[in-house]
């Protein structure tokens, strides 16, 4: 799983033998986090904490990618990208505050 880092961009790709990728978030101290792909597929975004989803989104960005805002508490945090439906191909994911 690779390590995001807070307001920094990554660009990645969803295949036919990696159909969802997951992020690793650790959030240092409390803020206020959006998370967003931009993309021309349609792609859920889903934000993990420790054993539970704490927020999905599909269509709340520009141009219909995913978008989530969340305050988030200090603690270590899993994302997932992945096919709304059937779509693949690249995407970028960026993670500011």
């Amino acid at each position: 799983r690779q390590q995001l880092r807070l307001d920094a961009r990554v660009v990645s790709e969803l295949t036919l033998t990696c159909p969802r990728r997951g992020f690793s978030l650790d959030v240092d101290e409390a803020a206020e986090l959006t998370l967003e792909t931009e993309s021309g597929r349609d792609f859920l975004l889903e934000l993990w904490g420790e054993t539970k989803r704490i927020g999905a989104d599909d269509d709340s960005g520009r141009s219909l990618n995913p978008r989530l805002t969340r305050r988030l508490r200090p603690g270590h945090y899993r994302v997932v990208i992945r096919p709304y439906d059937t779509g693949l191909g690249p995407f970028a994911l960026t993670v500011s505050r």
